[in-house]
């Protein structure tokens, strides 16, 4: 990975689980320095959780507060405090 791609974070939004995301969300681990994976239904979905987790990926549960606008807001300000 070059210093481009080491600096670089992916926003992924998840509203209804319909799909396995495990196979792209792998392939932008190795592509990017960090993956930031937005949960964005109302209850969340627990396999999300144990998916972050098993990737060692970042997880937030936006709730759905704001739509996807919301998510992607909250996700970017999460990056934006932690560098």
């Amino acid at each position: 990975m070059d210093d481009l791609a080491a600096s670089t974070a992916a926003v992924v939004v998840v509203y209804h689980l319909a799909a396995d995301v495990e196979p792209p969300l792998r392939l932008l681990k190795q592509a990017v320095g960090r993956v930031l994976l937005v949960d964005n239904h109302e209850r969340g979905h627990p396999a999300l959780v144990d998916l972050a987790a098993r990737l060692s990926i970042e997880l937030l549960h936006a709730g759905n507060v704001g739509g996807l606008a919301g998510a992607y807001n909250r996700a970017l300000s999460v990056l934006k405090t932690q560098g």
